[in-house]
C-alpha cells in the first residue's frame, strides 16, 4: 500500500514539475519519508509506554542526523523495517537506561565511537545504496563535511555529559552513534541484507 501510494504521488510530482524522468526518484524519497515517519511515531509511542522517552530521544538526536548525512542501507519493506527499527532503537535506549556503565567502559566506548566515526567519514560516507547511488563528487564531499561536523558535535555533547556525570545521557549518545556507524559499515549492509532475505523467505512461504 505504501509503495503504491508513493508511486502515485511521485508520478504526480513529476507531472507537475514536468520532470518525468525523476518520477521513480520522487517515489523512492516519498516512500522512505512515509515509512520513517510512521516508524518514528510507533517508536516514540512505545518509548513513552516503556518509560524510555529520555534515552530514546537522546539516541535519536544522534542516530537521525548520522543516518541522514552518513547514509547506510534500508530494508526492502515496511513490514521488515518497522520491527527492526524498534529493536535497533529501543534496545540500546533500554540498555542506556537500565544501568550506568563504569566510567572506564563509557570513556572507552566513546573513544572507540570517535575513531570509528573518523574512519567512517574518510572511507564510507556517504554510504549510498543501489537504488539511490550518490555519484556526484561535489555532493559526496558536502555529505562528508556535514557528517564530520555532526561527529564533532556528538563528541562535544558526549564529553560534556561524561564530565558532568550524566551517565545515562552519555550512554544514549554513544549508543546512537554506535548503531548508526555500524549501519554505514560493510557489516551493516551485510546484516540488513541478511534480514531482508529472512523476511523475503517468510513472505514467500506465507504466499
Amino acid at each position: 500500500m505504501i509503495h503504491e501510494l508513493s508511486l502515485r504521488w511521485g508520478q504526480s510530482i513529476a507531472d507537475t514539475l514536468n520532470t518525468e524522468e525523476k518520477a521513480a526518484t520522487y517515489a523512492l524519497g516519498l516512500e522512505l519519508i512515509i515509512i520513517q515517519g510512521i516508524s518514528l511515531v510507533v517508536i516514540l509511542g512505545l518509548a513513552a509506554a516503556l518509560g524510555l522517552m529520555k534515552t530514546t530521544l537522546l539516541f535519536l538526536a544522534i542516530f537521525i542526523p548520522f543516518r541522514i548525512w552518513g547514509g547506510g542501507p534500508h530494508l526492502a519493506s515496511f513490514a521488515c523495517c518497522l520491527p527492526v527499527s524498534c529493536i535497533l532503537i529501543l534496545g540500546p535506549a533500554w540498555g542506556a537506561a537500565a544501568a550506568i556503565w563504569p566510567s572506564p567502559v563509557l570513556a572507552g566506548a566513546a573513544g572507540a565511537g570517535l575513531l570509528l566515526g573518523v574512519w567512517a567519514v574518510a572511507r564510507w560516507v556517504p554510504a549510498d545504496t543501489e537504488k539511490y547511488p550518490i555519484t556526484d563528487p561535489q555532493v559526496r564531499r558536502q555529505r562528508k563535511r556535514i557528517m564530520a561536523r555532526c561527529l564533532l558535535l556528538w563528541s562535544m555533547a558526549t564529553g560534556f555529559c561524561f564530565l558532568q556525570a550524566y551517565g545515562t545521557a552519555a550512554q544514549a549518545l554513544v549508543a546512537g552513534a554506535g548503531i548508526s556507524l555500524l549501519l554505514m559499515s560493510p557489516a551493516g549492509y551485510t546484516l540488513m541484507g541478511f534480514i531482508d532475505k529472512i523476511f523475503e523467505k517468510e513472505e514467500g512461504e506465507a504466499a
